[in-house]
């Protein structure tokens, strides 16, 4: 949750909002669609194109290749004169053969369990409860036997990439708006943040007319451990120079209306 204000800057966007006879509460809340815009650019995996996602999709196949690993990794586990043996003996179904193999021979991946894919359920149980990531000290506890399996679910967990990112471009949209400016020139479009977490981004409206406040909030479970301060810090101090930027161009333009009607 993050405090969105006009303290920092309040004397001269109070002065430019009152040239144009605008409310504060408008700019402030035009300020909290630029800051939650830029929260969803610098969360992690940091960007919006295709190699941001890339790179989510990738730290998700890690994350799970830390917990299972395949009948090939077990393979390449085993000394070279041993290979042959546990090969013959899983594609024959031989499984209690290729696990006494293993267990006696193997390095890595010595005390694993063959055995078909459990749905995902070690990988759940061997998250971090706060930030949804495996431990780098993970070690495979199965050798999935229908690899196939396997790499459907990767490839499903691999979809919600860009949901902790897309509970920040909700934001914009409790404010009141529609997320706009996340795709990178150039780039893929942004609709792999932008579709997630509909109705995870929340926005308080709260102070007086003339000392607004604006309370926004990611509310998907890990959004605190995708975005550090530092991040929060600089998207806040792009929402205050955008504010002062808009106003300072509107009050221009009104005045140069001002001008040639006279």
């Amino acid at each position: 949750m993050a405090k969105v204000d006009l303290s920092k800057a309040i004397a001269k966007i109070n002065a430019l909002s009152n040239v144009l006879h605008r409310p504060l509460r408008d700019t402030l809340d035009m300020m909290g669609r630029v800051v939650a815009t830029n929260c969803a650019r610098a969360a992690q995996p940091f960007g919006t194109g295709a190699d941001a996602k890339a790179a989510g999709e990738k730290a998700v196949a890690r994350d799970i290749s830390k917990v299972y690993a395949t009948p090939g990794k077990a393979f390449e586990s085993l000394p070279s004169n041993r290979r042959g043996a546990f090969w013959s003996a899983y594609k024959k179904g031989q499984i209690d053969r290729a696990q006494s193999i293993l267990d006696k021979y193997g390095s890595s991946l010595r005390g694993a369990k063959l055995q078909p894919f459990d749905g995902g359920a070690a990988h759940k149980s061997a998250r971090n409860k706060t930030n949804g990531r495996v431990p780098d000290s993970q070690k495979p506890t199965i050798i999935v036997t229908n690899p196939k399996a396997l790499a459907k679910y990767v490839a499903e967990e691999q979809s919600h990439v860009g949901t902790g990112k897309g509970g920040f471009a909700d934001i914009v949209r409790a404010i009141g708006g529609t997320p706009r400016g996340l795709r990178e020139e150039g780039g893929i479009t942004a609709n792999w943040i932008t579709r997630r977490a509909h109705g995870y981004g929340a926005a308080f409206h709260g102070g007086t007319d003339e000392n607004p406040e604006l309370t926004i909030q990611n509310r998907v479970p890990y959004a605190d451990q995708i975005l550090n301060g530092t991040a929060l810090n600089e998207a806040k101090r792009i929402g205050r120079e955008r504010a002062i930027k808009n106003l300072e161009f509107a009050v221009r333009a009104e005045t140069k209306k001002l001008r040639s009607a006279a």
